[in-house]
């Protein structure tokens, strides 16, 4: 009976950074519908993970395998995870090899190599597609050859799978058009590996920040609509930004260093910080926020923060993109903003100052409930395995 499946990934799992989070999820998911996982990463096993009786490696009960070469070069490197047929042969038994159901892999090592592999031997594709950049995005905008890979990857090659996992309503509908099997898993997360929330009474009200800063951030926005506040009002607040140096910060945003300098001591800038830091700071806060235009790099994506904090009991202050309307009820689990501008956020901010010590706990409450029943992984199962049962097709 064939009933592995084989999660092939260029991430470094179980690293704990959002790909790895989102794979682990999805491991917990396929098992629970019944069948065998194996992760093949791309970075060294770790020795507390070692089972030695067994003699695998086991990350809270999923199994992996590293087909990472330390000593190659560059060249060689990109070679070694390109290999998909050399890869299985190195890492899965031949008992293993035979037993694969299917090979799930993220779109970014969705590659005509293992199209066509998976293709010649008749095993059945199976493509997360978590994103979908806007030239902007890239070093040469339009002419970034990362650019036009990325854009012909997600336009022609992942279609040709023809079972996708989509983590938005904008992704599902393409590929459907394009005759795909699909189904809309937004970011799952494991609800009991988060910590209790600890509100601390304000003020100072805390909001919190953390992800890389890229020139022209909207995230300046954000702190554009903060610096607009009154100086009696900045004194009742906390913004931390945590993933660049006040430097970075400065040079990135628009009028980084006069929107720096009027938050002053409100503005806790913290530098990068591990997924461990981040949880710790989640603990304690009392909002995420986050502002993106909505195009289509925002639309096809879901911020995998935003789960997260509402796992940790923080709602969360965001302007609608991709498919949170259907997941943050303003007031409840949030505080919605009109648009990515500062001045829609600055009055959303003068809403969030003027909530009352009762009134943030009982969002914190609806953050992690809505969290339990939106995102947690068990949520998923039933439909996971109905569509591993009766959805999915061979590449033709």
């Amino acid at each position: 009976m064939k009933n592995l499946i084989v999660i092939y990934t260029f991430s470094s799992f179980p690293s704990g950074d959002a790909n790895a989070n989102r794979i682990y999820a999805m491991a917990l998911s396929f098992k629970s519908a019944g069948y065998k996982v194996i992760v093949l990463t791309n970075t060294l096993e770790k020795k507390e993970d070692l089972n030695k009786q067994t003699g695998k490696y086991v990350f809270k009960g999923i199994t992996y395998k590293s087909y990472f070469k330390p000593n190659l070069k560059r060249l060689e490197r990109i070679g070694n995870r390109y290999n998909i047929k050399k890869i299985l042969k190195t890492t899965l038994t031949r008992e293993e090899r035979e037993k694969i159901y299917l090979i799930c892999s993220s779109y970014k090592n969705y590659s005509f190599f293992l199209h066509h592999y998976l293709k010649n031997n008749k095993i059945p594709a199976l493509v997360d597609a978590t994103e979908w950049h806007n030239s902007f995005q890239f070093k040469h905008g339009k002419y970034d050859i990362k650019y036009i890979m990325h854009n012909l990857t997600n336009k022609y090659l992942i279609a040709k799978a023809k079972n996708i996992i989509c983590i938005s309503t904008y992704l599902e509908t393409y590929y459907k058009l394009k005759g795909c099997n699909t189904i809309n898993l937004p970011p799952q997360i494991v609800i009991k590996d988060y910590a209790a929330h600890n509100l601390i009474k304000t003020p100072p009200l805390t909001f919190f920040y953390a992800g890389s800063i890229l020139p022209n951030d909207p995230i300046g926005n954000a702190l554009a609509g903060f610096a607009a506040l009154s100086v009696q009002e900045k004194k009742k607040i906390k913004v931390i930004v945590a993933g660049c140096t006040i430097e970075t910060l400065q040079q990135r945003i628009s009028n980084g260093r006069e929107i720096t300098e009027s938050l002053g001591d409100s503005l806790s800038v913290i530098g990068r910080i591990s997924k461990t830091e981040v949880q710790h700071y989640l603990a304690k806060i009392n909002f995420i926020f986050l502002l993106r235009p909505v195009i289509r790099y925002s639309k096809a994506g879901f911020p995998s923060k935003v789960p997260e904090a509402l796992a940790s009991g923080v709602p969360v202050i965001l302007n609608l993109t991709s498919d949170l309307e259907n997941y943050i009820i303003d007031g409840e689990n949030g505080l919605l903003v009109a648009d990515n501008s500062a001045n829609a956020f600055y009055e959303t901010i003068k809403k969030a100052i003027a909530l009352s010590d009762e009134k943030l706990q009982e969002m914190s409450n609806s953050a992690f409930d809505s969290a339990l029943k939106r995102f947690d992984y068990n949520n998923y199962n039933k439909v996971i395995k109905e569509f591993l049962e009766y959805r999915i097709a061979i590449i033709s």
